[in-house]
């Protein structure tokens, strides 16, 4: 909150106190704590822990100790993140950290800790998917997949594209740690290197993330209009869980719309724009279910928790 109250000052009125370097080190850290020590662990980690075991009928997450791992990772994440802010000046990179800006005036060892945060809080992000899936898939009790709640779905899909992702961020910030202190060039051009490969690497896991944040807050609000319309399901149940697994799907396939100014093909450019448009469909069809749902019933001021 200060961070952001810091950022929107210095943006009404300039304050020559907050150079260039030390706004970016300002927006950098803003951006690094709200994706991955607010809005993850809220939806993802807080509501999944507390509800998922409800929707499936057992006590707990089938991994506790598991559990317990993914959330320990996270003080410590948020250690080297404040060392990465203070120390040599900042990371200023956004939290893209876009080679050669990672090293031109990022001497230091302020980026170098930033990017074992990243794979610290991705351990953690990957621990706690991994159990989420188990408990849903292998935890069911009476519960059938077909009897799932609209919930219980966003979490199995977010916890798939973070399986399927968070691997290959890693490998790009470890070559990115690699590039800074051995003196190795696969992201320099200057020695036969490619700066696009790390953007590429980066969206590949940095577009389904988007989804990643928005899928849970989508079973949230699914979860809530059942409640408050005093239905038993949502209206379309199988065409909401088709749309949730659509919008999964699609989502992995068209990260290089973050990346049109780097000169990508045509043919390139043409896909990923049709792709971004299609996958507006979906999203756009839960919104009109969540209006049907609500308008059809007289939505009760103090709903009833079944």
């Amino acid at each position: 909150m200060a961070l952001s109250a810091i950022i929107r000052k210095s943006l009404s009125r300039p304050n020559p106190k907050i150079t260039g370097h030390i706004y970016n080190v300002m927006v950098t850290s803003h951006a690094l704590m709200m994706i991955f020590f607010m809005v993850m662990p809220t939806l993802i980690g807080g509501y999944g822990n507390y509800l998922i075991p409800l929707q499936v009928g057992i006590p707990d997450l089938i991994f506790p100790r598991l559990n317990l791992l993914r959330l320990s990772l996270l003080p410590g994440a948020l250690l080297f993140l404040f060392v990465g802010m203070v120390s040599s000046g900042g990371s200023g990179t956004s939290w893209t950290a876009y080679p050669p800006l990672r090293t031109e005036g990022h001497y230091g060892i302020s980026v170098d800790f930033t990017i074992i945060r990243l794979h610290i809080a991705g351990l953690s992000s990957l621990v706690a998917s991994l159990n989420f899936m188990t408990t849903i898939l292998k935890g069911k009790g009476p519960t059938t997949l077909e009897s799932l709640l609209l919930l219980g779905w966003t979490l199995i899909v977010t916890s798939f594209l973070l399986v399927l992702r968070l691997p290959v961020l890693g490998c790009g910030l470890t070559i990115l740690l690699i590039d800074r202190n051995d003196n190795t060039c696969f992201f320099d051009s200057g020695g036969g290197g490619n700066a696009l490969l790390y953007q590429h690497l980066f969206w590949f896991f940095g577009h389904p993330e988007v989804y990643i944040l928005i899928l849970p807050a989508f079973g949230i609000v699914s979860h809530a209009s059942i409640l408050v319309s005093g239905k038993d399901e949502v209206d379309t149940y199988l065409g909401m869980v088709y749309r949730i697994l659509s919008i999964g799907l699609i989502g992995t396939v068209v990260w290089a719309h973050h990346i049109y100014i780097t000169g990508i093909d045509a043919d390139s450019r043409a896909y990923f724009t049709g792709a971004t448009m299609v996958i507006a469909i979906p999203t756009g069809i839960k919104v009109f279910t969540w209006l049907l749902t609500l308008s059809e019933t007289n939505i009760r001021a103090n709903p009833v928790i079944r």
